[in-house]
């Protein structure tokens, strides 16, 4: 399976990805952002936020809407153009 097959998996089983988890094993993707692109490029509805990690670096993170799935933000998360409210801060 490949690296974009196995990150399309991962989110829409629900989960989130920034580069840092895109390179631990099973992902071993040391290029995220390209793999995001081809997702999108496939027709792939990819949400993207820049979050602020606890040393203080911004960094993208990425997921997918999943239909009827919790939300991990509960309602704090407002849709605007594929963006959040919670961006940088």
């Amino acid at each position: 399976m490949s690296q974009t097959d196995l990150i399309l998996s991962a989110m829409q089983r629900g989960e989130r990805f920034t580069a840092l988890k895109a390179i631990d094993p099973p992902y071993r993707c040391m290029r995220l952002a390209s793999r995001i692109s081809d997702l999108k490029r496939k027709g792939y509805t990819i949400q993207t936020r820049t979050i602020k990690t606890p040393s203080g670096k911004r960094v993208s993170e990425y997921w997918m809407i999943i239909e009827n799935a919790p939300s991990l933000f509960g309602n704090s998360m407002s849709r605007n153009n594929g963006h959040t409210s919670e961006g940088l801060q």
